[in-house]
């Protein structure tokens, strides 16, 4: 594999450790065995809103090293075409995933609203008269 320092590459971190990231490769990592290739990263771009198996296919088994850390921590080769592929897909899945809090607080704004309307508490939906402690 040729040395990558200084290129992009691909890897997870993020909370979990298995979101895709795009990471700069800044060289060995002093103080590991080289056979291990513990590489040194910056991270560049995390893709927060894909994980693991949307980019699996992006990584076509080269791992040629791999980051200090846990989780998935293998380094892969990446072209700049799977790095704009995978913005195109995190941002999909973001607006889909902002379209569908947005639709989940209406919902629950109108049954609240409704439940109120009607005289039942919003908290239990019944005649409670308060005593599931919801302000009214």
């Amino acid at each position: 594999m040729a040395d990558m320092t200084g290129k992009l590459v691909l890897g997870f971190g993020g909370i979990t450790d298995m979101e895709p990231c795009i990471y700069r490769d800044n060289g060995h990592y002093d103080g590991t065995l080289v056979e291990l290739n513990v590489r040194k990263v910056e991270l560049v771009e995390l893709f927060s809103d894909l994980n693991l198996m949307d980019a699996a296919s992006s990584t076509h088994n080269d791992k040629y090293g791999c980051r200090w850390g846990g989780g998935a921590n293998g380094l892969f080769p990446v072209t700049t075409e799977t790095i704009d592929a995978l913005r195109q897909l995190n941002t999909k899945k973001r607006v889909a995933r902002e379209e569908a809090e947005e639709r989940q607080f209406a919902e629950a704004a109108a049954r609240v609203k409704l439940l109120t309307e009607s005289g039942l508490c919003p908290k239990c939906g019944t005649w409670c008269y308060s005593d599931c402690q919801e302000a009214r």
